[in-house]
């Protein structure tokens, strides 16, 4: 990992120790942390390196974490791999976009919560100005065929499309919004939430001033009334819920 991977994995970890004192949650070194949907793991791994018993669980095969911190889920029938009440603290950064099954997902992070466990996810808003997976300007919301055509026409490509024809591009946004996005209004989602959990709380400015990003920072310089409400409109929700 070089320096640069380095400071964004440790900006991402403090981010989530602060927020979660904000929220009144302290997180100690016996309690047990699930990052849901880890990816390669960056996260789990600077929360190991500071002391943390942190594993991590995602639908891919394999992770560049060692196999003793790393489980996959299990999908017929849909299962994260641990024993009921397992964990004090459950994330997810950038996941529940690409669920497809919500519900079942949200029933499951639950099953493996204790009581009086806390769980936090971020994921971006369809109100976003640039979709960030593709890069499609307002794509989250807007991803009609027409739309996705005119914008590979325009020429806009994410970094896996650079030098690819637009009908190549138009072809791989439309099945990626197809098999992996699954962007659906915040009521929708929040009766998803509270029907498995009872609960769902916003962050609120006092929560999102320790998160890492350019706008949290320009927040922090130039305050302006209900800024929080605003990122969590047009860019990103986070979101956490107790059970």
């Amino acid at each position: 990992m070089n320096e640069k991977m380095r400071s964004v994995q440790n900006e991402l970890v403090m981010s989530k120790i602060q927020v979660l004192k904000a929220l009144g949650f302290e997180l100690r070194k016996d309690m047990k942390i699930l990052d849901f949907g880890c990816g390669d793991g960056e996260i789990v791994q600077g929360l190991l390196e500071l002391g943390y018993d942190a594993q991590g669980v995602d639908i891919m095969e394999s992770s560049a974490l060692d196999s003793s911190y790393y489980k996959q889920i299990e999908m017929n029938p849909y299962r994260i791999p641990y024993d009921d009440n397992t964990f004090d603290y459950v994330f997810s950064t950038s996941v529940f976009e690409h669920v497809q099954n919500t519900e079942e997902a949200l029933k499951e992070i639950y099953r493996v919560l204790k009581p009086g466990g806390i769980s936090t996810h971020c994921m971006p808003s369809r109100f976003r100005a640039k979709e960030p997976h593709i890069g499609v300007p307002f794509g989250g919301l807007c991803h009609s065929d027409a739309w996705l055509r005119m914008w590979a026409a325009l020429g806009v490509r994410n970094e896996f499309q650079t030098g690819l024809p637009a009908k190549e591009v138009y072809e791989r946004n439309k099945g990626y919004f197809r098999d992996c996005l699954n962007y659906m209004s915040y009521s929708k989602f929040k009766k998803k939430v509270v029907s498995v959990f009872g609960n769902i709380n916003i962050y609120k400015w006092k929560h999102i001033k320790y998160m890492p990003g350019g706008a949290v920072k320009l927040g922090k310089k130039f305050p302006i009334p209900g800024y929080g409400y605003l990122l969590f409109a047009f860019r990103e929700w986070n979101i956490y819920m107790k059970k």
